[in-house]
């Protein structure tokens, strides 16, 4: 038994250096993709000695456990029972009677029998396809994640063509002046002022925003698609900010406001929202005027805009004094959107590869293994006058159930995965809402059944070159 314990150990060593040196090749060319796509000033790839033990680790254990338990079962054999042939097969059980009233011919009844019998194998086998299946979900996954956000935060909540910021607080006469810019269509006030916001002994450094009850240009959307109008009186805040603090609905905080007169404001908590964007508390524009002891106060406001009008519009801005910042909606759009399909697009790419092989490898393996215990079977079925195609029915029939077996699981480990990764690729600036289309669960099982076409092709070429002289040998 440690004779062969230390051959599948001698075999998984290569295997696991290639995972070690491919898994650092990866990790750097995604620190790198990561670096390049979102601007990050440095990003480098770091690992500890702990990932290559728990890896080294799973990984052996595994190769042991298989090995072990296979060598186990020989070794409890007498050395007189071992050396007799292979007694045939009892089909006469239980398994035999589900067989025969499923199957609607012989080979689809063999075909049963043999997943039947080996129900250890079978299930492994559809759990190995499964866990492919749910790795490509959760991954592809993401992209529809990310969709979703960025519809609700441009599509939904930013309805607006521009946003302008001004250098400084102004009042209301700066609202007729940008109605009276070249393509303007509509005009709505923003307030926004820096605060510390205080709970008991939480702190964190948050804005309080003021918007425009009925505004129509820029709106508080919740992951859920719902329009969240101000309170009159109170603050909506995140669910990220509600946990940073500790505070919910009906609580109070207070807000240390760091610009003009530096008031510490306290502010009952009116309802926590999640929303895919921000962290700031959101009031009342009127209401926020009159906490700071202002009039009818702004620092920008959200622009509709003629698109013909676009570039004359942006020439007069840049003309107009205290205007600090101007944000075109639909190039930031644009600008994310490149981001995110190419970096997704690369990630994808390596999710289908890794899915694909993990599939071939479980797959293949399981077919080899059964066409090697089961070729005296398939070259019997020749000689009776079967044709190759009705031999090779019988292997990848089998091949066929275990995948169609794996792909209900699948989707549902799946969606199962991408809740959890939703969750944890949420940031504190974005909560990527969880989103899972038809079309991604479409296309796991055509990566699964894609790669399991590979393999049956590969079987079917060893079905119909299998030597039949030798596969009826009987060992005395």
């Amino acid at each position: 038994m440690l004779y062969y314990a230390q051959l599948a150990l001698l075999l998984s060593v290569g295997g696991l250096l290639l995972g070690i040196l491919l898994g650092l090749w990866l990790g750097r060319a995604a620190a790198g993709l990561y670096q390049q796509y979102f601007a990050f000033p440095f990003l480098e790839f770091r690992t500890g000695p702990d990932v290559f033990l728990i890896a080294a680790a799973a990984t052996l254990a595994a190769v042991l456990l298989g090995a072990l338990g296979a060598v186990r079962r020989a070794a409890r054999l007498t050395p007189a029972e071992a050396m007799r042939p292979p007694a045939p097969a009892d089909f006469s059980g239980g398994t035999a009677g589900i067989a025969r009233a499923l199957g609607p011919d012989e080979p689809s009844r063999m075909i049963l029998r043999g997943l039947l019998r080996r129900p250890l194998r079978s299930g492994l086998t559809v759990v190995g396809i499964a866990s492919a299946l749910a790795l490509y979900i959760a991954a592809a996954s993401t992209t529809d994640g990310l969709d979703r956000m960025i519809d609700l935060a441009f599509g939904q909540a930013e309805r607006g063509d521009v946003t302008v910021t001004f250098a400084e607080v102004r009042d209301a006469r700066a609202l007729h002046e940008l109605q009276r810019m070249p393509g303007v269509l509509r005009v709505e006030p923003f307030r926004a002022a820096g605060a510390r916001l205080i709970a008991g002994p939480r702190e964190e450094r948050e804005g309080l925003s003021g918007a425009e009850p009925g505004g129509d240009l820029s709106r508080l959307v919740d992951i859920d698609g719902r329009v969240v109008e101000p309170a009159a009186r109170g603050a909506l805040i995140s669910g990220r900010l509600a946990r940073l603090l500790d505070v919910r609905a009906g609580d109070t905080i207070t807000a240390a406001v760091t610009e003009g007169e530096r008031l510490r404001l306290e502010i009952p908590v009116a309802a926590v929202v999640d929303s895919p964007l921000g962290g700031s508390a959101l009031i009342d524009r009127a209401h926020l005027n009159r906490l700071l002891r202002e009039g009818d106060s702004l620092s920008g406001a959200y622009l509709s805009v003629d698109a013909a009008q676009l570039p004359a519009l942006y020439a007069a801005l840049k003309q107009t004094p205290l205007v600090a910042g101007v944000t075109v909606h639909a190039a930031t759009l644009r600008g994310i959107s490149d981001t995110l399909a190419e970096s997704m697009g690369i990630m994808t790419l390596f999710t289908v590869g890794f899915s694909g092989l993990i599939v071939l490898g479980v797959v293949y393996n399981s077919a080899r293994i059964s066409l090697s215990e089961r070729a005296r079977d398939l070259a019997s079925m020749r000689v009776l006058g079967f044709r190759r195609p009705e031999v090779a029915f019988v292997l990848l029939g089998e091949l066929a159930l275990l995948v169609l077996a794996a792909l209900p699981p699948g989707m549902l480990m799946g969606v199962a995965l991408s809740r959890y990764m939703m969750a944890q690729f949420s940031a504190d600036l974005y909560t990527i809402p969880y989103s899972i289309n038809a079309a991604t669960l479409a296309e796991g099982a055509l990566v699964v059944g894609t790669a399991a076409a590979v393999t049956a092709l590969l079987i079917r070429g060893r079905v119909d070159r299998l030597d039949l002289v030798r596969a009826l040998k009987t060992r005395e």
